[in-house]
C-alpha cells in the first residue's frame, strides 16, 4: 500500500469514528488499542470533532489498552476544548480505561471527564 492509499484509507477511518449529533456534540470512538501508533489520529479526529460541536464525547466503551501518548492526547484536547467554552466527557470508559488513568496519577480526570469512578 503506498503512502497516499494509506492516508486516504485513514482518512475514511476517521469519518467512521466521527459522529456529529443533536445539540452541538460530536462523538469520537476509541479503538481498542489506544497505542502510540494511534496517538496523531485520535488527536485528528478529537480536533475535527471539536470543530463540529461544543461538546465532545469520547466513547471509551472498547480501550483495552491505553499508553502514556493516547492519554496525553485525551488531557491535552479535554483542555483544549473545554478552555474554549465547550465540554469534554468520556463514555462508557472500560476498568483497563480507567486503571490505567488512575495508574498515572490522574484520577481527578477521571472526574472531571464524568467518568463512572
Amino acid at each position: 500500500m503506498t503512502e497516499e492509499n494509506t492516508n486516504e484509507a485513514q482518512s475514511e477511518s476517521s469519518q467512521e469514528s466521527v459522529e456529529a449529533s443533536k445539540g452541538g456534540s460530536t462523538e469520537v470512538k476509541l479503538p481498542q488499542m489506544c497505542e502510540i501508533s494511534d496517538a496523531k489520529q485520535i488527536y485528528d479526529l478529537i480536533k475535527e470533532a471539536n470543530a463540529k460541536g461544543s461538546e465532545v464525547i469520547i466513547d471509551a466503551s472498547e480501550v483495552t489498552s491505553l499508553t502514556t501518548p493516547c492519554l496525553q492526547i485525551l488531557i491535552s484536547a479535554s483542555s483544549h476544548v473545554t478552555e474554549g467554552g465547550g465540554s469534554f466527557v468520556i463514555k462508557g470508559e472500560t476498568d483497563v480505561f480507567r486503571k490505567s488513568v488512575s495508574d498515572f496519577g490522574l484520577f481527578s480526570k477521571l472526574q472531571e471527564w464524568g467518568c463512572q469512578v
